[in-house]
């Protein structure tokens, strides 16, 4: 039959187990010294590589924010451009943002193709960037101003596609319209003005393209006349219907702040009135009374003054 152990004799048992392990990596330890030499070195060297780097990162950065605003200092657009390319390094959000600034002052400045490049870059490697469509656009302008329409409209199509909720996205079927029309695609254009009215009512750009339907009627009025509903009404109804929900809003909220004052207001002076005159009336059936009666007694007296 077996013996069962106790529990004291099970713990001394792994009590020497352990001691065991522990006597066995000193005499490891003891035998290759310089193995765990370099070892513990490594690690030591690691840990201080990771502060300085650290710290380099830190000092880099320090450096690119300040380069980044001596270099929107600069009043030269083309100067400024180049100042900015220089940072445009790395696929920080900084460097999305010198990417997308070296662009716009290098279009502003007339250097295309520095503008192009910018944008085109920024394109491709920052697709979730905020101001990448405004980026598409610009080289939407660049393909456009050269007389490359087809291009120009799939650059603004491309904006429309992938980012129709963005601000830029919603002022692009002017942009196609203005293309359209520049091909000679009239009746294209037309259609891409109408969309825009109803894409951002109320906005410079609606209103700009409204002026071109408005300047396109005047040459190709055939081509509006299966339209019932003059654009000018369109835009004016869009318009009312806004200044509408404005105006019911502003009420709504107008009366839910006036509703307290209302019922701690005091009685207005046109209820005041009545009474007034009901007491003036009062008092004067008062005296009327009164002196009735008092000619009523003079009279009596004399009565019997004069009786025998």
């Amino acid at each position: 039959m077996a013996k069962k152990h106790s529990h004291s004799e099970t713990e001394a048992h792994e009590e020497e187990v352990q001691k065991g392990d522990f006597e066995a990596l000193l005499d490891h330890v003891k035998e290759n010294p310089l193995l765990y030499t370099v070892g513990a070195v490594f690690i030591v060297v690691c840990a201080l590589a990771g502060v300085f780097y650290r710290l380099y990162s830190d000092g880099v950065a320090r450096e690119r924010t300040a380069e980044y605003a001596r270099a929107l200092d600069i009043e030269d657009p083309i100067e400024q451009s180049e100042s900015l390319a220089k940072l445009a390094l790395g696929n920080s959000a900084l460097s999305a943002e010198t990417l997308y600034l070296s662009g716009e002052m290098a279009f502003r400045g007339a250097d295309v193709a520095k503008a192009e490049a910018a944008f085109a870059r920024l394109r491709a490697d920052f697709p979730d960037y905020e101001f990448t469509p405004d980026a598409i656009e610009g080289l939407g302008y660049i393909e456009e101003s050269a007389g490359n329409y087809v291009d120009a409209i799939a650059k603004y199509q491309e904006i429309l596609d992938k980012f129709p909720d963005s601000f830029a996205g919603r002022r692009q079927s002017f942009n196609i319209g203005r293309s359209q029309e520049q091909a000679g695609e009239v009746q294209a254009a037309i259609d891409a003005y109408r969309d825009q009215l109803t894409t951002f009512p109320g906005s410079n750009v609606a209103r700009r393209a409204q002026a071109a339907l408005d300047r396109l009627r005047e040459s190709n009025n055939e081509l509006f006349s299966g339209i019932g509903t003059t654009d000018t009404e369109v835009l004016s109804t869009l318009e009312s219907v806004l200044e509408s929900v404005k105006l019911d809003a502003a009420e709504g909220s107008a009366e839910d702040s006036a509703a307290p004052e209302d019922e701690a207001t005091p009685s207005e002076p046109v209820d005041a009135e009545p009474e007034a005159a009901e007491a003036t009336d009062a008092a004067e059936v008062s005296d009327a009374e009164e002196a009735t009666d008092a000619a009523e007694v003079s009279d009596a007296e004399e009565a019997e003054t004069e009786a025998p």
